[in-house]
């Protein structure tokens, strides 16, 4: 698996993981039991997981935001 410019891809080690589980598990089970690798995969190709993660925080910064709480004083910050 190569990326954009030659060399390895990102993913490449996830895709490699997917691939030996993939092979271990048979054709008939590989869906079941190569779940986690085929997740890791996904989520090193497109981020949702990131995304949604960061999505979250920012929302939570919004509401501190609007309830006078960000930024932190530096004596909430230290403790």
């Amino acid at each position: 698996m190569y990326g954009v410019h030659g060399g390895r891809s990102r993913c490449s080690p996830f895709w490699e993981q997917l691939m030996d589980c993939a092979q271990q598990a048979g054709r008939r089970s590989q869906w079941e039991k190569c779940q986690h690798p085929r997740e890791d995969y996904i989520e090193c190709l497109h981020h949702r997981k990131l995304y949604t993660r960061i999505e979250r925080i920012e929302k939570e910064k919004e509401k501190l935001k609007k309830e006078g709480k960000w930024p932190p004083k530096q004596e909430e910050a230290k403790s």
